[in-house]
């Protein structure tokens, strides 16, 4: 079995015989979810050659460990916002290169401030570079969320940047070949509640801006 960025390639027994699978899909999760949806659809009578050509065209689950760029180095998004969600996501992360990780994420407004050291802190135990930045600040001082942030890197080097499109710029504007970028905590979500407004941001799009202009660079 093999596991990257871009997914993971393994082989499956079933009745004496053997088919490879690549599964466009990172994280060991989605191997076990896999293999779960491939023993149903074996056990209702889907023939080994169907079910293992299905895993292999599976689209993705938006927000999910979802991949948006895949060269010359990877962008995931994903929705994780708590410690356990972040350490769960960038275990798995951390497995997948020998590059870079480079984490940007931030923490919503208006919510429980004791968890955000605990969620700075799984980042600084996977992350090789950190960005912090705005989640869904709401009507509380993003920078005020920012502090609370840096208190659980315990002095670890990160860059602050509250504005989230300046901040998904600037860090895809560094990454190298064979780096793995992840954007935290938005996920699925295409709005960002700063105050009472909801304002449009989609991360996709953001992401494909920052490759267009770092192409023209």
């Amino acid at each position: 079995m093999t596991v990257d960025a871009g997914g993971s390639a393994f082989t499956v027994s079933w009745g004496g015989n053997e088919r490879p699978v690549r599964l466009p899909l990172p994280g060991g999760f989605n191997i076990e979810n896999a293999l779960a949806a491939l023993g149903a659809a074996l056990s209702v009578g889907v023939s080994l050659d169907t079910a293992t050509a299905r895993l292999g065209s599976v689209p993705q689950v938006p927000g999910r460990m979802e991949v948006v760029v895949r060269e010359p180095f990877t962008v995931l998004i994903d929705f994780a916002h708590t410690p356990d969600a972040l350490e769960s996501l960038l275990s798995g992360v951390r497995e997948l290169t020998d590059g870079t990780v480079r984490v940007l994420f931030g923490a919503g407004g208006d919510r429980d401030r004791t968890k955000r050291p605990p969620m700075a802190a799984a980042v600084a135990r996977y992350a090789d570079r950190i960005w912090l930045t705005s989640d869904n600040p709401r009507t509380e001082d993003p920078e005020r969320i920012l502090d609370d942030l840096a208190e659980g890197l315990g002095g670890v080097d990160h860059v602050r940047q509250a504005d989230r499109v300046k901040a998904i710029h600037g860090v895809v504007a560094e990454a190298r070949p064979g780096d793995v970028v992840v954007l935290a905590g938005k996920g699925h979500e295409v709005v960002q509640t700063v105050g009472a407004e909801r304002r449009p941001l989609d991360e996709r799009r953001v992401v494909a801006e920052a490759m267009r202009l770092r192409g023209a660079a």
